[in-house]
């Protein structure tokens, strides 16, 4: 059973399906300082946060990098 706001649930539900628990757990520990290129916290005026990591794993592919974002839909959209 996932707990928090109804976003952050579908988020953790959408990884745990896509890449089973333990590639969450290891996607997880190897988000590392050096592996976040950009990362805009969450705020109630911009009703958005947004994380940009790098992949070593896939480097040189067009899924080195991703970006991860949530918040309101109209402001994601």
């Amino acid at each position: 059973m996932t707990k928090g706001n109804v976003t952050e649930q579908g988020i953790i539900k959408f990884f745990m399906n896509d890449m089973g628990g333990e590639g969450c757990i290891t996607f997880k520990n190897n988000l590392t300082e050096e592996n976040i290129l950009c990362l805009v916290p969450f705020t109630s005026t911009r009703k958005r946060g947004t994380i940009v990591v790098r992949n070593p794993d896939l480097a040189g592919t067009d899924q080195e990098v991703r970006v991860y974002l949530k918040g309101a839909p109209d402001m994601v959209f």
